[in-house]
């Protein structure tokens, strides 16, 4: 999985449904004329009387379906309820163990799928199964299938598709909610793909294109595509005022609401702002446009003091951060990794094993050294003897080439972390280690690149 874009897509969503849970279910009025106004930050209390930064039901099941597809490498349906199933019923893949805000189409399936076991007729059927809870938590299906698609030549809409249907089946089981889910997927195919090469609202309109040309030739779609209709014209969507724009549960308005958002904004930030300040399904609203919106601005883009608020940063960093390094380190040899995959890693990992899986690792390639350095100091109990290890097992007999390397690609700041030692100390401490000399200048640098490192992983 490209790790780069389900952390800043994960990143974003897990943050705009923080920011839009204080105010669920208030109107547009309501939020504006409260006594402090409109959301302009991350607020406790209020509809669930969470602390501030608390998250909910549409992060905690897209938690899940990304834990699922890490573990499993493919998407499993089976797998994905048995992990929402944790969730509901035993606060997994939430900020304190504590389940809240469960939908009712949602609350439903869960049931009769654990009653049933069976993942092709747990989902709700009918008119009244298009609410937008598949649309929340869909994202990390949206970039397993993009991701697959952008690393071979064939063609793979189709599977794509009908995956991404099952998925979102598996509690909204209808044909216009599943339309949702694939426009989702071809518009994060489009921002994942020309990041670089095309403006924002350009991906946004080719992925819509795309959907409408794919969903305008399948038999028995055509009637429900046309209820998407304001969004085949992304420049005519701008002109809308925010009358127009109704931020509820029904999932046609909660994806044109979350479009509307991103194409209407320039900064991520006044992105997820305006999308909870539609009111009504504030969270969801939210979480779709900050995970479309996290995709392209990146998870640097969301500002600091909303980042340091953020609850149950150790649920989020083991499923959409440290994942990537890790993957990184064991990603050569798949029986390795599927023994050792999991939100606990850390902790049961010998150290015997741990040269065991660094021993994977390219050791030409700085950037792998890099990732096998991380897990090092995940597993070791000291700083210094996974220096040491490090040191004698890349070969090279001199502390100047590990320092290096660190330097370079920022490791020691991971280290510092770990360890709970200063920056600085920690620096310094290497530097004495077998009176490596590094001059003053250098550690500047080193000093100011980490503080904007910081900055950025405080969140997360």
């Amino acid at each position: 999985m490209n790790y780069s874009g389900i952390t800043n897509g994960m990143y974003g969503l897990i943050v705009g449904d923080a920011l839009g849970v204080p105010v669920e279910f208030m109107d547009r009025g309501e939020i504006e004329w409260r006594e402090q106004g409109p959301v302009t930050g991350m607020e406790g209390g209020g509809t669930y009387n969470m602390p501030a930064g608390t998250w909910s039901d549409d992060s905690s099941m897209a938690l899940a379906t990304l834990d699922s597809i890490k573990r499993t490498g493919t998407i499993d349906l089976k797998d994905i309820m048995d992990r929402v199933v944790l969730w509901d019923y035993k606060g997994k893949y939430t900020p304190d163990g504590f389940t809240f805000d469960v939908g009712r189409t949602c609350d439903e399936a869960i049931i009769k799928y654990k009653k049933t076991g069976d993942v092709t007729t747990c989902g709700r059927t009918g008119e009244n199964a298009n609410g937008n809870g598949a649309l929340m938590r869909i994202l990390p299906v949206s970039v397993f299938w993009a991701n697959k698609q952008m690393s071979v030549s064939r063609d793979v809409t189709e599977s794509a598709i009908k995956s991404i249907e099952l998925v979102g089946a598996l509690t909204h089981n209808h044909i216009r909610s599943g339309i949702a889910c694939g426009i989702h997927y071809f518009i994060t195919k489009n921002i994942l793909m020309y990041k670089d090469k095309l403006i924002l609202n350009e991906m946004i309109q080719k992925g819509i294109d795309e959907a409408f040309d794919y969903y305008s030739r399948k038999d028995g779609y055509n009637s429900e595509l046309v209820h998407y209709e304001e969004l085949s014209e992304i420049q005519e969507l701008r002109k809308y005022d925010s009358e127009r724009i109704v931020g509820s549960g029904y999932v046609v308005e909660s994806l044109i609401a979350a479009i509307w958002c991103i194409i209407t904004t320039d900064t991520f930030k006044d992105c997820v702002l305006k999308a909870v300040n539609l009111g009504d399904d504030t969270d969801t609203t939210a979480a779709i446009a900050g995970g479309l919106a996290g995709l392209y601005y990146g998870h640097g883009a969301v500002p600091s003091e909303w980042c340091s608020e953020i609850k149950g940063k150790k649920v989020i960093n083991n499923l959409i951060w440290l994942e990537s390094i890790y993957e990184d380190a064991v990603g050569y040899d798949e029986d390795l990794y599927r023994k050792y995959d999991g939100i606990d890693k850390w902790d049961i990992m010998s150290k015997g094993t741990v040269v065991q899986v660094v021993g994977y690792g390219n050791s030409t390639d700085k950037e792998n050294d890099a990732a096998d350095f991380e897990v090092f100091c995940r597993m070791m109990d000291s700083f210094w003897v996974a220096v040491n290890r490090y040191r004698q097992m890349m070969n090279k007999g001199n502390d100047g080439y590990v320092v290096s390397v660190l330097l370079g690609l920022g490791c020691l700041y991971y280290i510092a972390g770990f360890e709970g030692i200063k920056i600085e100390d920690e620096y310094k401490a290497l530097v004495h280690y077998d009176d490596v000399d590094i001059s003053d200048l250098e550690f500047k640098r080193y000093d100011r690149e980490n503080k904007k490192r910081r900055r950025n992983r405080e969140c997360f």
